[in-house]
């Protein structure tokens, strides 16, 4: 029977190296991996090349090799092909070796398939389709045997075999067994018993036209039993009652036998079916039943033949009831009257208790001592190890590296052991010699980086690193122009409005290196509707239909006609609802279908009215508490809370918001995956609830972090093959999210590839105000407009981050008012975040400069908290003013840009810089506060229009910039130099 076999690497019939005339087939398996089952060529050479099992060629000598009985009954199959695997029936495949036929039925689901890449015949899922069942309710003769055929209950479901009398043949037009029409006595090929007297038997041989039948007659008072393909006794074998019950008689298939204890003995009866029957074995193997001579398969008894009456006397041998008193495993004889009880060879006892020897436990069974030993009743089996060939009793080291490399990498040298082999890569090749691979295919180098081969260690050579970068071309870092200039870090030109694009053409390729098309109004996405290169933002005609942008309800579609079948302000050939009011223009899946008309918001199957998530897609809908709410959507996924409060704007529900934070990072204890540890970004690679900055083994690979050189990737192998301390596995990308390290704005977080502010939540500091912030978002997130006189207000990303660099462009374009602009970071709750806030001129309370602000009020949202706002100096129970620099107010059109840098883990220090083109305006300097430690970023304003914040970035960064660390206490460069992870750095900029 086969067994599970080595690993597969593809689909096939292969040799198994470690062992002579093994194979294995690799089957797939429906999920894309592959099932491997073992088999053997009964004693020859498996030859690969033919894919057949060699009768040419012995793996050791007949005497001591131990080869399955031959099923000659299929032995016509292998009269023209010796050695091969040919298909009986859909349900039966045959090894043919030297001409003798081997049967390997097909199980769970298989049928026997003839495929080119198995070498013939194989037990394969699925195919042929015509062994499968294709319609329901129907009967379908076998392809390859049609005295058979199988019936289908349904569509797909596993056939029940049939087959029809000897001498007919399935006829699928009438459903029926058919006498076999035109040919001789013969139906199949074959040995046969002659029913009628089973001395005689007879073989049936097909020719070209016909079949060849040739008669035999046993001798000496034998029969001819069909099952061992033999003339045999009869009367030798005898039914011997060991336990109450019906059985079959072994002489004549119309008998049984009952087994009854009367007293302390078993006797026995037999009994004879009527006439026409015969007696068949239960399925179950206990008792049976008298049935019809028909329908029946040759192992439904021990022979077709029935045993002629007085052949076989049923004597008064005192052994023949109940083993005449001796244990199952002891011989019995008799003298006269008396009997005698002998254990049988393998077991020990005085015949009446007979106890198994376990012959293994001296001398190892007398199994070589390279053989494994095992008892079985009345013996031992020995067998060969792996690695070792042989009968089990002389075991002989087998030399793996003769066939197929002993398995290892076509890059690689066997080299065979006792028992074994071992594998290792070529010089210049990387793996662990089963797989190997030439040290560039690993791709070490920085991505668009030449890497060339080399014959010595680390076997590659990396170019130089591409234009606007530096390093080794292993590791490679962007070159950035100053603020006020733009390019590729190399090429690089002044940049008025400081939106990344410089004001003329410069010589080189990156996109940065093209002219800004709205030179004097910052527009980082350079958006050109109609194309006529003047970006929209400067082009009061952006789509070029002849309407200025501000009469225009289709600004960046041409529509002169400007219809508006829904009269909700957006004109129909830009409206994604054109029948259905929607002035916002929601579309949750981006699928160019409004929200407010889209039956299916999120596209993840379900109708809205079905779905307990409808604007997230959750095709599971599980939903833990049970409010109707699904987890995936729900703000407090193990409590129920249908109506999703939650006062705080901090993403937890009231229900479950126990407003405690002990480890102050934003995110409530109670659902906090570190409670101990400040991680607002919350971080779980592996998934296991405990958030990496807690968790010892980040990726569960079995490697704790301290010592794993990819910690967030799964490599317990930790190839690392140049030496460096960085896992093959991370060599690029060390948080495994598929973006390479140089375009990943957090290397450590794979939850956080770019800046992104589409998904906004919009944060009213003053509900009771008529007037809130609108804002408008361009860039693919990374531009945010907001064009009203309006109450204090945020628009907040959903990024969550610790450590972090924060910059952008500020640019008003009003005129006529001097208010506040700014950003926000940290942000925990709409009671809690830090306010970065700019005003142009002194009016009461506000005065005019840069303020840095903790917001920690006891109201939340209110009237208190905008006065509190809009007053400078620090409001108790309400704002701190932490540092406030009064020396410079906005100007109108005038771009700045800024830079934040905050380290909470480092005494909550935090730095602003601010620049006016490219110069630098304000440096605040080293800022300390450890109230909030981590959050969200967005963008801030009060009673200030016409405002932009562009060209935004943010990244994850734990490194300490050379100046902030220059500044700190000595307490805090103590610390910084003892923490893994963090190293001081000086911003890569061509100056």
């Amino acid at each position: 029977m086969p067994t599970v076999g080595p690993r597969c690497l593809g689909e096939g019939r292969f040799p198994n190296p470690s062992t002579c005339g093994e194979f294995f087939d690799c089957i797939p398996d429906g999920s894309g991996g592959y099932e491997s089952l073992l088999s053997d060529c009964n004693g020859f050479a498996y030859d690969a090349t033919s894919r057949t099992c060699s009768g040419e060629i012995e793996c050791h000598s007949r005497s001591s090799r131990s080869v399955t009985t031959a099923y000659h009954l299929y032995s016509y199959l292998c009269e023209g092909q010796p050695d091969a695997f040919v298909c009986a029936d859909c349900r039966t495949m045959v090894m043919c070796v030297k001409g003798q036929a081997f049967v390997r039925q097909c199980t769970s689901g298989k049928a026997c398939y003839v495929s080119a890449t198995f070498g013939g015949g194989v037990c394969y899922p699925g195919l042929p389709a015509e062994c499968t069942c294709q319609k329901a309710d129907v009967f379908v003769r076998d392809m390859y045997d049609p005295q058979k055929f199988f019936s289908c209950s349904a569509t797909g479901a596993v056939p029940d075999n049939h087959v029809c009398p000897d001498g007919m043949v399935f006829d699928e037009s009438t459903v029926r067994c058919r006498n076999q029409a035109s040919v001789p006595a013969c139906s199949r090929p074959g040995t046969f018993a002659n029913l009628d007297n089973c001395a005689e038997y007879y073989s049936c041989m097909p020719l070209k036209h016909g079949w060849l039948q040739r008669l035999f007659m046993c001798s000496n008072g034998t029969l001819y039993n069909e099952v061992s393909g033999a003339c045999e006794d009869p009367c030798a074998s005898q039914m011997v009652c060991y336990e109450e019950g019906r059985f079959p008689d072994p002489h004549d298939r119309r008998n049984y036998y009952e087994c009854l204890t009367i007293g302390n003995r078993i006797h026995r009866m037999r009994y004879q079916c009527p006439h026409g029957y015969v007696w068949k074995v239960a399925d179950s193997g206990n008792g049976g039943s008298c049935v019809e001579d028909s329908g029946l398969t040759l192992h439904d008894y021990s022979t077709r033949c029935s045993i002629p009456s007085g052949m076989c006397p049923d004597g008064t041998d005192l052994c023949v009831t109940n083993n005449g008193g001796c244990n199952a495993n002891a011989d019995c004889t008799t003298s006269g009257t008396v009997v005698t009880c002998t254990c049988k060879a393998g077991y020990t006892g005085d015949g009446l208790t007979c106890t198994d020897i376990d012959e293994c436990l001296v001398n190892n069974g007398g199994c070589d001592g390279n053989a494994n030993c095992q008892n079985v009743p009345g013996g031992r089996v020995c067998k060969c190890r792996a690695g070792f060939t042989g009968d089990g009793l002389v075991c002989k080291d087998v030399d793996e590296c003769l066939v197929g490399n002993g398995g290892c990498h076509a890059k690689a040298q066997c080299t065979n052991t006792v028992g074994s082999r071992n594998c290792s890569c070529l010089p210049g090749y990387i793996g662990d010699g089963f797989g190997c691979a030439g040290a560039c295919e690993l791709q070490p180098c920085f991505a668009g980086v030449t890497c060339t081969f080399s014959q010595v260690a680390p076997f590659y050579t990396c170019g130089p690193c591409p234009a606007g970068f530096s390093g080794n071309g292993i590791t490679c870092e962007n070159l950035e122009c100053p603020v006020g200039f733009a390019g590729d870090g190399v090429v690089c030109g002044p940049d008025s409005d400081i939106d990344g694009y410089p004001d003329s053409q410069l010589a080189c390729t990156d996109k940065h290196c093209k002219k800004d098309n709205c030179v004097n109004r910052p527009n980082s996405g350079q958006e050109d509707a109609d194309g006529d290169g003047l970006g929209d933002s400067c082009d009061d005609d952006a789509d070029g239909d002849g309407r200025k942008n501000p009469s225009d309800n289709c600004p960046l579609i041409v529509n002169p006609g400007q219809e508006d079948k829904d009269s909700d302000g957006t004109g129909n050939l830009c409206d994604n609802c054109p029948s259905v009011k929607n002035s916002n223009q929601k579309d949750v899946d981006l699928d160019g279908l409004g929200d407010a008309c889209d039956p299916d918001i999120d596209n993840d199957g379900l109708a809205n009215d079905k779905d307990n998530c409808p604007s997230v897609a959750n095709s599971n809908q599980g939903d833990v508490d049970g409010d109707g709410v699904g987890d995936l959507c729900d703000n407090c996924p193990t409590v129920a809370n249908s109506g999703q409060a939650d006062s705080d704007q901090d993403l937890v529900g009231n229900k479950c918001d126990g407003d405690t934070d002990a480890d102050r990072d934003g995110i409530d204890d109670s659902v906090d995956n570190c409670p101990g540890l400040h991680n607002s970004a919350q971080v779980d690679v592996d998934s296991d609830g405990a958030g990496d900055v807690c968790d010892s083994d980040s990726d569960n690979d079995g490697i704790n972090d301290d010592l794993d050189n990819c910690m967030l990737i799964p490599n317990a192998d930790q190839k690392d093959f140049d030496g460096d301390g960085r896992g093959d596995a991370c060599i690029t990308d060390r948080d495994g999210d598929l973006i390479i390290d140089s375009e990943d704005n957090c290397i450590l977080n794979p939850n956080i590839h770019k800046t992104d502010f589409t998904n906004l939540q919009m944060v009213n500091l003053q509900p009771s105000s008529s007037v809130a912030p609108k804002w408008v978002v361009y860039d693919g997130g990374a531009e945010i407009h907001q064009n009203v006189n309006s109450a204090p207000g945020l628009a907040v990303g959903d990024a969550s981050m610790e450590s972090v660099d924060f910059e952008g462009t500020f640019f008003i374009e009003d005129t006529s008012d001097d208010d506040y602009v700014g950003f926000t970071f940290s942000y925990q709750s709409n009671a809690k975040f830090y306010a970065m806030m700019w005003k142009k001129a002194n009016q009461g309370t506000g005065l005019k400069g840069v303020q840095l602000r903790l917001v920690n009020s006891a109201t939340g949202p209110s009237n208190a908290l905008a006065d509190a706002l809009w007053k400078t100096a620090t409001t108790t129970n309400q704002v701190k003013l932490l540092w406030h620099d009064s020396s410079i107010g906005w100007k109108p059109r005038v771009a700045y840009r800024w830079q934040l840098h905050h380290r909470p883990e480092i005494g909550g220090v935090m730095r602003f810089y601010l620049y006016n083109g490219n110069t630098l305006v304000i440096d605040s300097g080293n800022l300390y506060d450890e109230t909030l430690l981590g959050g969200r970023m967005g963008v801030f304003c009060l009673s200030q229009p016409k405002i932009i914040w562009s060209n935004m970035k943010y990244s994850c960064n734990r490194d300490i910039p050379q100046a902030i660390f220059d500044d700190l206490p000595q307490s805090l460069k103590n610390q910084v130099q003892a923490t893994p992870g963090i190293t001081t750095r000086t911003k890569n900029i061509l100056g």
